[in-house]
């Protein structure tokens, strides 16, 4: 909430999930038998997901495609992924949760080229710089 604001009105900004940022232990993570996520940690860890793609100090926006990108970066984000969540079946869990990561990069670059590249290709350049 906005301060100042009053209080029937509420302003959204993004999602930094501070919280899980700054957390410096791990949560299990539990599977049903399907071998889907259980409970709340599915909803909290998605959103960190969301939120640790739009990071671009910790994946760079440069690879048009996941399939493209550094193993090095696959690697830094399986760590921040890693600080946060434990799960048990680690190597299953890696792959499951990159792929994860690689649908939300996709989703997020064709927000970001369809609302600020586009735009920017159709500006006169006397008006960008």
């Amino acid at each position: 909430m906005v301060k100042g604001a009053s209080s029937s009105q509420t302003f959204y900004g993004p999602t930094c999930m501070a919280h899980l940022w700054n957390r410096q232990y791990q949560v299990m993570v539990y599977y049903d038998a399907n071998e889907r996520l259980i409970g709340e940690i599915m909803r909290k860890m998605h959103s960190f997901f969301g939120v640790l793609v739009r990071q671009s100090d910790i994946i760079p926006i440069e690879p048009k495609d996941w399939h493209l990108m550094d193993a090095a970066v696959r690697d830094r984000v399986w760590k921040e992924i890693w600080r946060r969540y434990d799960f048990f079946d680690h190597e299953r869990a890696q792959d499951i949760r990159l792929r994860k990561i690689g649908d939300l990069y996709q989703s997020y670059k064709v927000k970001l080229h369809r609302g600020w590249l586009e735009h920017q290709r159709d500006t006169p350049k006397e008006l960008v710089s």
